[in-house]
């Protein structure tokens, strides 16, 4: 019997102190502030009406407390953490400011292939290699994780993330991946990943309708 296809959506978690002060958080414990509270009530309205079968978050805080703004809507939804699903480990960069990671030498953290691997093999194992029947899976995680999985997916067959991967029509991918913004991508039977719609924050707009199908789209959002 043919496994038919997940949605799957990445939803990075909302604004922290540190997002607006452009300091390098990696894995330290941040939490959301005001307007990233709002954004992940936001993000609870925008997802209110799917049918969850699967709700993952990365253990840090600021992502714990984004997932836990969608299970509002979701009482019977248990909402499970993974920390394989944390951002990269950024070493003694980490509190730092970002202009100091371009210039300066990382010591002690994750190297870019060593992140690349961790967020490519938990795609692996708990998405693709998945056989129970899931249709849709809310993953709540980080911009690096975000970033990495689509351009490991769309960018190298070679990533061992599935079968290969593509872009939808009109789908414009970037290296952003602003706070409380929902990816969506759709795997299908062998594995292969679509990416449906990239980066949409149309949700955090007060007049954007919350209820409205997600659709493909072109905006670029650098």
């Amino acid at each position: 019997m043919t496994r038919p296809a997940v949605r799957v959506i990445l939803v990075r978690h909302g604004e922290t102190r540190e997002n607006k002060e452009g300091i390098i958080q990696g894995q330290r414990n941040t939490a959301l502030n005001e307007v990233g509270e709002e954004q992940a009530r936001m993000v609870g309205e925008r997802l209110k009406a799917e049918k969850i079968d699967w709700l993952v978050s990365s253990d840090l805080q600021r992502a714990v407390k984004t997932a836990e703004a969608i299970q509002m809507h979701h009482a019977d939804t248990k909402l499970e953490t993974d920390r394989e699903l944390r951002e990269r480990n950024m070493g003694d960069m980490e509190g730092r400011p970002g202009r100091d990671l371009r210039g300066g030498q990382m010591s002690g953290g994750e190297t870019v292939g060593g992140f690349r691997g961790r967020v490519v093999g938990w795609w692996k194992r708990r998405v693709v290699m998945r056989g129970d029947g899931l249709k849709t899976v809310v993953v709540c995680t980080h911009g690096g994780v975000i970033t990495t999985l689509v351009e490991a997916l769309v960018g190298s067959r070679r990533a061992g993330a599935g079968a290969g991967a593509g872009a939808g029509a009109g789908v414009r991918i970037t290296r952003s991946c602003p706070n409380a913004s929902l990816t969506v991508l759709e795997v299908g039977a062998d594995g292969t990943a679509t990416v449906l719609v990239y980066a949409d924050v149309t949700h955090l707009s007060l007049t954007s309708d919350s209820s409205a199908d997600f659709q493909p789209h072109t905006r670029d959002v650098t």
